[in-house]
């Protein structure tokens, strides 16, 4: 099943976890989009904002891909199944450095 778990950012930081944020795509690959799909495609028009924007990842030590989070002004939420992967790293450094988190 999959849940939100949201969890204090700063304290995550502090236990040796890290944010990176990566561009969706490069500019030949938006171009290239741009020229290819959307004179016949409009509906891409959602698929072309994404490529511009970016997302940002957190990295915990015992992963080695980043987890995709949505960021507040102080906290992070992770979309993740329960009892899979993500979920299980992520709630194991969690409670590994007694940082509370909340599940919806």
């Amino acid at each position: 099943m999959g849940l939100d778990i949201r969890f204090d950012r700063k304290k995550a930081i502090e236990a040796g976890a890290f944010i990176e944020t990566r561009a969706n795509a490069t500019e030949s690959e938006i171009k290239a989009f741009s020229r290819i799909y959307m004179a016949s495609e409009p509906m891409d028009a959602d698929y072309l904002q994404w490529m511009k924007g970016v997302t940002t990842y957190l990295h915990i030590p015992t992963m080695n891909e980043g987890i995709e989070v949505g960021m507040g002004i102080s906290n992070m939420i992770v979309r993740a199944n329960m009892g899979g992967d993500i979920y299980n790293a992520l709630v194991a450094f969690l409670r590994k450095h007694d940082i509370g988190w909340e599940e919806f």
